[in-house]
């Protein structure tokens, strides 16, 4: 818990004192702080998923992707969007690629449920820093659909030197 005489903030829950509009401006900055993915857990979780890749017994399917071309895949439930993802991530370890190049987010982990479009911003310095000085990032966002704002963010990936691939689950209203 922070205090901070006119700001009380605990991890859930935020408590607002404001005398004055300086006071305002200071509760908003502090609010979104909290309201962020925190950077620690996150990287956690790029941790974690990544044995959903390393570890997952793959049946080669015969698709070629180009290179140097970002892709969403678009489809159904359980169409094989994230196979083809976990043979893509395959392809380029067998390249040379190292997995530390290589940055996969399934945001359908609960932990990732408040994520926002600022929180991309984040995963993305993640992966830069996970890659080093060994070359390009390599960037998977799988069921990116979850993630609200996230359209604005893929135009902007696609002007940076990152290679991408999202899949986005399509659900017909």
């Amino acid at each position: 818990m922070i205090s901070e005489g006119f700001c009380l903030v605990d991890k859930t829950k935020i408590y607002e004192y404001c005398l004055t509009d300086k006071t305002i401006c200071l509760y908003n900055a502090v609010k979104e702080r909290v309201l962020r993915m925190n950077r620690d857990i996150l990287k956690q979780i790029i941790v974690d998923q990544k044995e959903m890749y390393l570890d997952n017994p793959l049946i080669s399917r015969d698709y070629d992707l180009e290179e140097n071309v970002n892709y969403c895949f678009v489809g159904i439930r359980r169409t094989g969007k994230s196979y083809m993802m976990y043979q893509q991530i395959h392809n380029l370890m067998n390249d040379g690629i190292s997995s530390s190049q290589i940055v996969y987010v399934n945001f359908e982990d609960e932990r990732l449920l408040e994520i926002g479009v600022d929180d991309l911003n984040t995963i993305l310095e993640i992966g830069i820093e996970f890659s080093g000085s060994k070359g390009k990032t390599y960037l998977f966002l799988d069921e990116i659909q979850n993630v609200g704002g996230c359209c604005q963010t893929k135009r902007r990936l696609t002007k940076l030197s990152i290679s991408f691939i999202f899949s986005w689950k399509y659900i017909h209203s």
